[in-house]
């Protein structure tokens, strides 16, 4: 129903158009139709089915199609009163033949066929950037032209097989595959087709006729190309050295032909360069392989082929368009499909007048032969003499991107055919052997002839037609950050960047042009890579440190301080060594280290060493413990670091231990050690920075003989320092009885769980730290010595050299209360001793020198 509803509105709408005198009938999208009315009707938006329509109107099927297929959604649009159509945007037509007075395909339409369809028309437009039939076989669409010529215009994309009854023009960017015959010119204004025309004649192909005696002077065609090139192509020459050419000359005369003119046949061909040669490639069904085109003149090629082709026009045989050329003639109606042969196939159309070569000619003069494109090579006279051929041999010094040979004889110019290029020879890069990483430098770059010399005309200033690479030499390491003017530009055949990298290394930088950008691209079909680019150019590069940065730190074990000891695992000073490879910025260069590029660093600690005592040795650690006597008052430490050991990149750290000899006899001076700011590193820029001082006490500990009446008491530890000037150390206590030394407060908190106790074998004493108990009924009233088990750093004696361990005594007694007074009580274990009243104590009142 809703079909029947379609058809009687849009029927309605016809008699509409003829009623208000429409030129043309527009279908558009979701088919409005509009006129020259100004008034649009909507008739059916978005039915989603097909309607075929055969018109009532159009009686003469010459004329006019007797079918119409709609499709909704596109575009089409049909005259009834002058049998004209235009197409719009994207239109499918379906199987069929179609007849038009005047057909219009609007710019940017697409027509896409479901079928064989045939398409006639005494004038046809094709807009700009149209596709018809794109992607599809030529021979599923055929248009005819038969009354005038046919412009395709820009950007427009065609499969059809035609036949154009006038002149066939192509603009700009077309892409056409198919047949056309043409009875007038084929203009191809757009250059769709590589094909170079000589500049002063045309010739014509394969045309019977003899040269008429009054027919002028010989026409003369001159061929310039490489001596070994089979396409008469010319490669790419080099500045500086010489290059040959050969030069051949070819005379006709026109022929007196009175035959009509036969323009070139297409049979579904499409002509490319392919390696250089061009050749016509057939699509034709029965065409039994690609012919390849021997060229015999500057303007066509051709081949004899002798082969059956069906006709062009296989939609409906009973109206089948094929086309022969009988006696100069084109027949253009058969009414059966028939077999017929080609003899030749043309590749491009034929000139004004028939040529007949000429075998027996000389050059009555010499010809002169120049470059045009370059400047500075001398123009040459070469005398061709009875020979038809010459070698010509060019020097030039210059360099260009498009040059011609130029000929002249006869008051005519000729050109060569091909266009080439004269490039330099290579590029030559220059650089400081070795920088440092992060500074600025230069690299030069120059574009020089085959003798080394520079080429003064090479300019290359838009900056994307040569890639600067770098590349770091050793695998594993990093690759740094290049910056500067990394575009490399040419002014008169030299260039200078500055450039800085960021790491260490070995660098090699390398020039080259880019792929399609290159010097000689003009000759990119002609002439292999090898020979086409300037050759590379590479430098190495060493990047080297900057300078290293030392940081020295010297600590203390204590707060402060260090006790003098010989044992440098539990007592020393330390000084800290932190080394930083870096570049120019004072950024860290990673590959500093021992995979990549390290180096041995040896450096010199100065150390001020100050004190009163004499004959004094400092115990050093670095790897392994060594004495060194200190005979001034500065002291050299040489460290020495092999690249092996530095294994974090760009960093190296480490620790020197310290201390001083010490006899347990003979306490020293306090010792002063700082670093001196003249820290010296062998063979590198370097900066420095010391924080920290060192100060070394000898020390001692004491523990005073103790008696008591109770059962338990407990025994300080003492910690002295020996100072023989008091009034430098302020922080150290009151002064012992013994003159130099010094209560350390501090050191109780540090080394009292150090200390251990030791009592007799045959006692029956307790020990808990430092609280000594009597669990013997039996063991009072007499005293025990108490060993002392203490760090050796810790003990002194001044009779006693050998001295292990210190001991004190401790005495229980009970007696008559009576006897004594004990003036601080001992029952808490505070250690203090207690005074004699009646009588003395059993243990005199002594100090222990240990």
């Amino acid at each position: 129903m809703k079909k029947y509803i379609f058809l009687l509105i849009l029927v309605s709408q016809f008699v509409q158009a003829y009623i208000c005198g429409y030129r043309d009938f527009y279908y558009k999208n979701d088919l409005v139709l509009d006129s020259e009315c100004k008034s649009d009707t909507e008739v059916i938006s978005k039915i989603g089915f097909d309607v075929n329509i055969t018109s009532p109107f159009i009686k003469n099927e010459n004329k006019c199609s007797d079918m119409f297929r709609f499709r909704f959604g596109h575009i089409f649009s049909f005259g009834l009163s002058s049998c004209s159509a235009k197409f719009h945007s994207r239109m499918e037509i379906s199987a069929g033949s179609y007849f038009y007075d005047e057909l219009r395909i609007e710019d940017n339409s697409q027509i896409v066929l479901s079928g064989k369809v045939s398409i006639f028309a005494k004038k046809i437009y094709i807009g700009s950037n149209v596709k018809i039939n794109y992607n599809g076989s030529p021979s599923d669409l055929f248009l005819g032209v038969y009354g005038g010529g046919l412009i395709v215009n820009q950007g427009s994309k065609i499969s059809a097989n035609m036949f154009v009854d006038g002149d066939l023009e192509l603009k700009t960017g077309v892409d056409f595959s198919g047949l056309f015959i043409t009875k007038g010119k084929f203009i191809d204004s757009g250059k769709n087709f590589n094909i170079v025309k000589p500049n002063s004649h045309k010739y014509q192909s394969d045309v019977s006729g003899v040269a008429s005696e009054n027919s002028g002077d010989l026409i003369y065609k001159f061929s310039i190309y490489d001596i070994n090139s089979k396409n008469e192509t010319i490669s790419t020459k080099i500045a500086g050295e010489k290059f040959n050419l050969k030069i051949d000359v070819e005379a006709f005369k026109e022929i007196d032909n009175k035959k009509s003119k036969i323009s070139g046949i297409y049979y579904d061909t499409q002509m490319r360069w392919s390696n250089a040669k061009l050749f016509c490639q057939s699509k034709g069904k029965r065409l039994p392989k690609i012919v390849e085109l021997e060229k015999i003149r500057d303007d066509f090629i051709e081949k004899d082929i002798t082969g059956e082709f069906w006709s062009l026009d296989e939609i409906n045989p009973r109206k089948a368009y094929m086309f022969r050329f009988v006696n100069g003639h084109t027949k253009l109606w058969v009414e059966k499909s028939q077999k017929f042969n080609f003899k030749k196939v043309y590749c491009v159309d034929g000139g004004d007048l028939p040529l007949q070569p000429v075998e027996d000619f000389e050059l009555d003069k010499p010809i002169q032969v120049s470059l045009v494109g370059v400047d500075g090579v001398e123009k040459q006279s070469i005398d061709f003499g009875e020979t038809h051929s010459k070698i010509v041999t060019f020097l030039s010094n210059q360099v260009s991107q498009d040059v011609r040979v130029k000929i002249e004889y006869g008051g005519k110019e000729f050109y060569s055919k091909d266009h080439f290029a004269i490039r330099p020879d290579h590029f030559h890069l220059e650089a400081v052997d070795e920088v440092k990483a992060g500074k600025n430098f230069f690299l030069i770059a120059l574009a020089e002839n085959g003798k080394n010399s520079i080429v003064s005309n090479y300019n290359e200033t838009n900056l994307s037609s040569l890639d600067l690479e770098y590349r770091e030499l050793k695998a594993g390491c990093k690759l740094g950050k290049l910056s500067g003017d990394e575009k490399v530009e040419f002014k008169n055949g030299e260039s200078s960047t500055s450039l800085k990298y960021s790491e260490i290394g070995e660098v090699n930088f390398t020039l080259s042009e880019k792929a399609g950008y290159e010097f000689a691209n003009i000759d990119r079909n002609d002439t292999p890579d090898e020979v086409r680019y300037i050759k590379p150019a590479s430098k190495i590069v060493k990047f080297a440190i900057a300078k290293l940065i030392v940081n020295s730190k010297l600590d203390n074990s204590l707060q402060g301080y260090t006790y003098i000891a010989n044992q440098l695992n539990e007592m020393n000073g330390t000084i800290t060594i932190d080394i930083q490879a870096v570049n120019s910025e004072n950024q860290i260069v990673e590959n500093f280290f021992k995979e990549c590029y390290s180096e041995d660093i040896n450096l010199s600690i100065p150390l001020e060493v100050e004190s009163k005592s004499k004959d004094i040795t400092m115990v050093l650690f670095d790897g392994e413990q060594k004495e060194i006597p200190i005979r001034d008052s500065v002291l050299n430490i040489q460290k020495s670091i092999s690249k092996n050991q530095i294994v974090e990149k760009g960093r190296y750290q480490t620790t020197l231990y310290l201390n001083f000899k010490r006899e347990t006899n003979r306490p020293v001076s306090p010792i002063q050690v700082k670093i001196a700011e003249n820290l010296e590193v062998e063979n590198f820029e370097y900066s420095s920075s010391v924080a920290g001082d060192l100060l070394f006490l000898y020390a001692r500990m004491v523990v005073e003989d103790r008696e008591t009446t109770k059962s338990s008491l407990s025994v300080p530890y003492i910690y002295e320092v020996y100072l023989d000037e008091p009034e430098k150390y302020p922080n150290f206590g009151k002064a012992s009885f013994e003159p130099h030394w010094h209560r350390d407060i501090i050191a109780n908190k540090i080394f009292d769980n150090r200390i251990e106790l030791i009592p007799p074998s045959d006692s029956k004493l307790d020990i808990e730290k430092n609280r000594i108990s009597l669990n013997d009924p039996e063991g009072w009233n007499r005293s025990y010595i108490i060993e002392v088990e203490a760090p050796q750093y810790l003990l002194y004696n001044k009779y006693d050299t050998n001295l292990t361990r210190g001991n004190f005594e401790v005495g229980f007694y009970k007696e008559d209360e009576e006897e004594f007074k004990v003036t601080n009580s001992d029952d808490e274990g505070d250690g203090v001793a207690v005074d004699i009243l009646n009588k003395s104590l059993k243990l005199p009142h002594r100090r222990v020198d240990w």
